[in-house]
């Protein structure tokens, strides 16, 4: 096994001992000859062949440094360019780093809403490796949509929102695969014909506010409730913004769906907001993006069935966190 020096890795030396650092794992080594030699030879080379390691001390040695991700695999002659920078990421902490990246590309991921938050999110998606999607909008491009939907400029004006975005992607990543629904999703039915169209979806994303907040999120867990896939959902007002839930339970998407009803019953006026900036649309769009980013590639989700309420007013503070994935107790 070829294994080279991670580049996320400092050596640094002291008096009586070698300390090895990631920003994850330290690791502290006393000097003697057989790691004044060993280290001195693996800061020169930077690589090693840990099959080609006949001294028992010298392999234990080097086998040490793999299993806390010091030394780590070297794929840099087989990885695509375009696929380093994202992989590398990986490898520091997985060994399995080549078949997540791997999987990335065949997980098919539904999109409702191509706005500012929409956008945002296909394109960090796209970008850290995933390229099978499902978009769904009907709105056009406007001149107002540009403070916060970057993938837009003016010669794109009055033409669908998701042709542009799709138009966009593939210029980047040429092989990508979107289809596109140009529709105004207004009852579950359409959600279901979408999902009967297309195999294997393996997760819904929320990212429209229209005709409501509440009855587009609950057609969307509705059907994430009927198909049993995972749904996540976000969304921003002036001040504060929602990242997640990710709902994976049944019981999860039950309560956050009767908060949703319950909302939409009591609710007498509810208009559509039209004051949106930059800032609190990419901030809620990338942290839900990598949280869905840390689900597929098998790491902690901080937000499986939660809300986490941010509040923008004085920076960005995390004000809330909500459980749906709760039991109700008898009275």
């Amino acid at each position: 096994m070829n294994l080279v020096l991670s580049d996320a890795a400092i050596i640094c030396e002291e008096k009586e001992k070698f300390i090895f650092c990631t920003e994850i794992k330290k690791i502290t080594l006393k000097k003697n000859n057989i790691t004044n030699r060993l280290v001195k030879d693996l800061i020169e080379l930077k690589k090693v062949n840990l099959d080609r390691i006949g001294n028992q001390k010298s392999k234990l040695f080097y086998e040490m440094l793999y299993k806390n991700r010091i030394l780590i695999e070297d794929y840099e002659d087989i990885i695509p360019d375009i696929e380093k920078a994202n992989f590398n990421y990986l490898l520091y902490e997985k060994k399995e780093a080549k078949n997540l990246i791997d999987n990335l590309k065949k997980y098919k991921i539904l999109i409702v809403g191509m706005g500012g938050i929409g956008q945002s999110i296909i394109q960090h998606l796209a970008a850290a490796g995933f390229r099978q999607f499902i978009i769904v909008d009907y709105d056009t491009v406007k001149i107002e949509n540009f403070n916060r939907q970057f993938l837009l400029d003016e010669k794109h004006i009055g033409i669908m929102k998701i042709q542009v975005v799709s138009e966009n992607l593939r210029k980047v990543y040429s092989d990508i695969s979107i289809n596109e629904y140009r529709v105004n999703i207004t009852n579950k039915k359409m959600l279901n014909d979408i999902l009967n169209m297309n195999e294997k979806v393996e997760m819904i994303i929320c990212a429209a506010d229209y005709p409501t907040n509440e009855y587009i999120r609950s057609l969307i867990v509705q059907v994430s409730l009927e198909y049993k896939i995972p749904c996540a959902i976000a969304g921003v007002g002036h001040y504060f913004g929602e990242v997640g839930p990710i709902l994976f339970t049944q019981n999860a998407k039950v309560h956050y769906l009767q908060y949703l009803n319950q909302c939409e019953v009591n609710k007498i006026y509810n208009p559509i907001l039209k004051g949106s900036i930059c800032f609190t649309n990419s901030v809620v769009s990338v942290l839900l993006a990598y949280e869905v980013f840390n689900y597929f590639v098998q790491r902690k989700v901080s937000i499986r069935d939660k809300t986490l309420v941010y509040d923008f007013r004085d920076g960005i503070q995390c004000k809330n966190q909500i459980n749906w994935d709760y039991e109700v107790k008898e009275k």
